[in-house]
């Protein structure tokens, strides 16, 4: 079992974090990424809050988008969607949830694997956290900030609350040094702002696939701030070097204007 996947359908209103499947005059087809990749539709007028010319110049087919969730019909299996209710930062902080959840599972993966149990034992575990916390990420930043105290209500077994929180510690130490910097991306092309947003997810996802840890904030055009976390400073400069060559790349692959500036506080 997958815990950042989930049973059933989306309720109305929630953020849901969708791939484009395909293109349509009208519309824009989905798959659910969250939902076993149950399919959803974005009429024209849910994509953007200015007329459309060109459906392509918002979305690609293949891309990761975050959508809000219009209405359901689970008879029919029909799911309406929007782009356009999303705001920036709840775009940005769904993405986060998303990434740290999996990342969340793996670790109890982890767990179950020092603790010699037979593969997908630590569901019943994944269960009881979910019940109590909604989401695992939300359990792991509970750790974060109360430790044990967190483990409270789970009544959970000793072996399993000690690999659990022993491994979720691991994370916590390791992380002792943030590298900062300023990021200018700017774009002079018609479908410009769609090239941004790809540029800062393929950056993200680089960042995700690297173990890199770091966190992008929008400061107002065409300004960024980026912050790099690493266990010391040796691995964080050359993780970092490696984040802004991929991004100079990047940014020239997608005809964008990118500079980097380091700040030191």
């Amino acid at each position: 079992m997958v815990y950042y996947l989930k049973e059933g359908f989306p309720e109305k209103k929630e953020l849901v974090i969708c791939t484009v499947k395909k293109i349509l005059p009208h519309a824009v087809l989905c798959t659910l990424d969250e939902y076993h990749n149950k399919e959803g539709m974005i009429h024209v007028s849910e994509l953007s809050n200015k007329w459309v010319k060109n459906i392509k110049d918002i979305v690609i087919e293949g891309k990761q988008i975050v959508v809000k969730v219009l209405d359901v019909d689970e008879r029919k299996g029909h799911i309406d969607l929007s782009l356009r209710r999303v705001s920036n930062s709840e775009r940005e902080n769904k993405f986060k949830e998303w990434r740290l959840e999996k990342r969340v599972d793996k670790l109890l993966q982890v767990a179950e694997e020092r603790l010699k149990e037979k593969k997908g034992a630590y569901e019943n575990i994944g269960d009881k956290i979910l019940d109590e916390y909604g989401a695992l990420f939300v359990f792991y930043e509970e750790c974060k900030e109360k430790g044990r105290e967190a483990f409270k209500n789970l009544n959970l077994p000793k072996k399993w609350e000690d690999a659990i929180y022993t491994i979720f510690e691991e994370q916590f130490k390791t992380i002792k040094v943030v590298l900062k910097g300023n990021m200018t991306v700017k774009s002079f092309e018609g479908n410009g702002l769609n090239d941004l947003k790809d540029f800062f997810n393929e950056l993200r996802v680089y960042a995700e696939e690297k173990g890199y840890v770091i966190e992008i904030k929008y400061l107002g055009a065409p300004k960024y701030y980026l912050t790099l976390t690493a266990k010391n400073y040796k691995i964080g400069e050359e993780q970092l070097n490696d984040l802004i060559k991929f991004a100079e790349k990047l940014s020239k692959e997608k005809n964008l204007r990118f500079s980097w500036e380091r700040v030191s506080k």
